[in-house]
């Protein structure tokens, strides 16, 4: 089982396409490609971390695209485009509904704070952790050294694998080995 983590994927809107600078022709190429890219990267047997603004149409639409996508267990951190109703369609669903939600990563158990929206600070800032967002629409992954934007503009419109944010914030900061292993305050999900 593998896990991993994207956010503003804002299916069905189209205006989305122009304030995203996002490179589709129309709203069904885009869904369409979104859906194909996450499919070809996660399995029936995955979790997905989708950090909000999961769509912008109707419940039902939303039902809809969400049927086609793969994974086993799906969980949601709240955008400002999600809607109360789809929310509610969601977790009748099984989708796991959260405001801001903390994980171990895979392999050095380094603390993910998960965020709809950027933070200047957060849990375990001064001890290594990493803060994953979506929300700008920017095309860059990181602005600010622990700092990872995981909307689809910056992660190449597919759900990007908590092992390789992981290995890209290990590399990127070179987080001493006391940091990254042995802390009992870690969440493990």
């Amino acid at each position: 089982m593998a896990e991993y983590i994207i956010s503003d994927t804002h299916f069905g809107h189209g205006n989305i396409i122009e304030l995203g600078k996002r490179p589709f022709e129309n709203v069904q190429r885009m869904n369409d490609l979104l859906i194909e890219k996450w499919n070809s990267r996660v399995t029936p047997r995955d979790t997905v971390y989708h950090l909000g603004d999961f769509g912008w149409k109707n419940t039902e639409y939303n039902l809809d695209i969400l049927s086609r996508l793969r994974f086993k267990k799906l969980v949601l951190v709240c955008g400002n485009h999600d809607s109360a109703k789809t929310l509610r369609a969601f977790d009748q669903m099984g989708v796991q509904i959260q405001d801001y939600l903390e994980v171990a990563t895979p392999k050095h158990n380094i603390r993910l704070c998960m965020f709809h929206y950027p933070l200047l600070e957060w849990n375990g800032f001064y001890r290594g952790a990493i803060h994953a967002h979506g929300h700008t629409h920017s095309k860059i992954f990181s602005e600010f050294p622990g700092r990872y934007n995981v909307c689809v503009e910056a992660i190449g419109y597919a759900p990007k694998s908590l092992a390789t944010l992981e290995t890209e914030h290990v590399e990127a900061v070179r987080i001493p080995q006391e940091t990254r292993d042995g802390h009992e305050d870690h969440p493990r999900n």
